[in-house]
């Protein structure tokens, strides 16, 4: 028994090594091509066709941008929060059309999304923002990652799978609530969050907007502490915070895997 646990544990570091490895040559070939915006390839995603500088196209069928994609309509706006790249926001609004107001803090991250934006033809559709969302105004720290992906406000969340959290940077936030209340993003139709772990945050900025304007919301769970695969609900116990925020505001949570959807009980 003891034999078969060290092997087992030997091929676990072995494939874990293999796999940064891995991870670590396609960011690298991803930083060439958008340093030098070499090639914006195109990709059909779940909801429209794009292009980007990513080498592959990574997200272009997650189910949460399929969700999206079935539930919008032309015109529709949309609160990207984590909007990384740019895959679900380009997506969105290449078809159906929507109108997308993306939110990625990360300085180099923006700087990509504002390349892939400019390389996919969304007509204007696509509002780029260099700000988080969460529940104060002003700036915090934000763990750069070395996996780009997985960088947050969350140290441990920065340094998930192989993952390493670098330095940490100072960056904008907002409240959603405030954004809207000041006209700079019109009161949305859905609300997209891939925000590593803080989406407790972001949300407690957004009652009043999920009160007033109940806004469909598609969440990616994510624990917060960097645990690696599976969800740790004990850990903090945000999950519930998360499920309890939405019943507050009067939403039902349908959870599909990491994927949650959740509508305003009036619109059910």
């Amino acid at each position: 028994m003891a034999t078969r646990s060290a092997t087992e544990s030997a091929a676990r570091q072995a494939f874990y090594r293999l796999r940064r490895v891995a991870y670590r040559a396609y960011y690298g070939l991803a930083r060439l091509n958008y340093e030098r915006e070499v090639l914006a390839t195109p990709k059909r995603t779940a909801a429209g066709a794009i292009r980007t500088y990513d080498p592959l196209n990574r997200h272009g069928r997650d189910a949460a941008l399929a969700r999206l994609a079935e539930a919008a309509d032309p015109g529709d706006v949309v609160v990207d929060a984590g909007a990384n790249v740019g895959v679900y926001a380009l997506g969105l609004a290449s078809d159906p059309g929507c109108r997308v107001a993306a939110f990625e803090p990360a300085p180099a991250t923006f700087r990509r999304l504002r390349a892939n934006r400019a390389a996919t033809d969304t007509d204007g559709r696509v509002s780029a923002h260099r700000i988080g969302l969460s529940d104060e105004d002003g700036t915090a720290a934000f763990y750069r990652s070395t996996y780009p992906e997985l960088s947050s406000f969350e140290r441990g969340n920065a340094s998930r799978w192989e993952a390493e959290a670098r330095e940490a940077v100072e960056v904008p936030v907002r409240r959603l609530d405030g954004l809207v209340a000041d006209g700079i993003v019109p009161p949305p139709d859905f609300l997209k969050v891939d925000v590593e772990g803080h989406a407790l945050e972001l949300l407690r900025g957004a009652r009043e907007t999920l009160t007033r304007h109940r806004p469909a919301a598609v969440v990616e769970v994510h624990p917060v502490g960097g645990c690696d695969g599976g969800r740790d609900r004990g850990a903090n116990g945000r999950e519930d915070a998360v499920r309890a925020l939405f019943r507050d505001c009067g939403y039902a949570v349908e959870a599909d895997g990491d994927v949650w959807v959740c509508r305003h009980d009036a619109e059910i």
